[in-house]
């Protein structure tokens, strides 16, 4: 019994000497900006478009060295941001769409996700992360395209975006 702790001992110290890299994101300043929705009936964002991108109407979540105004996340500082965004939503059937997360009126392809829907009606559920510079003054909002013609609306049951300075 002895000798099998002993050994047990030593694969657990090898294993956790082994991992010797690790690998942390710092939370600095403590700034981060959340904004949100989440509707059971779903809200209609209509998309009258193919390839154009459509603001996902949200709500003011947890904000501190961000402010939030017409479903805008707008940075106080500057900084480098870790941005995390989900959706929840319907649309037309075999549609694709994208989401993506923008500054200002810049489409950030590092925070881009592609996403189809089988038959009209289904609800899938899409979300990424990426890391931006954002500089104060500028605003984060979470968008999404129809890449199929002829578009259809989505529904949105829920959705989320956070940015967190970590940098």
């Amino acid at each position: 019994m002895k000798k099998i702790f002993i050994l047990l001992l030593l694969l657990t110290s090898f294993f956790f000497l082994g991992c010797t890299e690790q690998k942390q994101i710092l939370v600095v300043d403590k700034v981060f900006g959340e904004a949100w929705t989440h509707e059971e009936a779903g809200i209609v964002l209509p998309i009258a478009e193919a390839d154009t991108y459509y603001t996902v109407d949200l709500n003011a979540g947890q904000l501190n060295g961000f402010a939030f105004q017409d479903n805008n996340l707008i940075a106080q500082h500057n900084g480098t941001y870790l941005i995390n965004f989900s959706i929840s939503f319907g649309g037309g059937g075999n549609n694709e769409y994208g989401i993506v997360a923008f500054v200002n009126e810049t489409k950030q392809d590092n925070c881009y996700v592609h996403r189809k829907l089988g038959a009209a009606g289904d609800v899938g559920a899409a979300g990424d992360n990426c890391i931006i510079d954002i500089n104060a003054g500028q605003y984060l909002t979470l968008r999404v395209e129809d890449e199929t013609d002829p578009a259809s609306d989505i529904t949105v049951q829920s959705a989320t975006i956070t940015a967190l300075k970590i940098k």
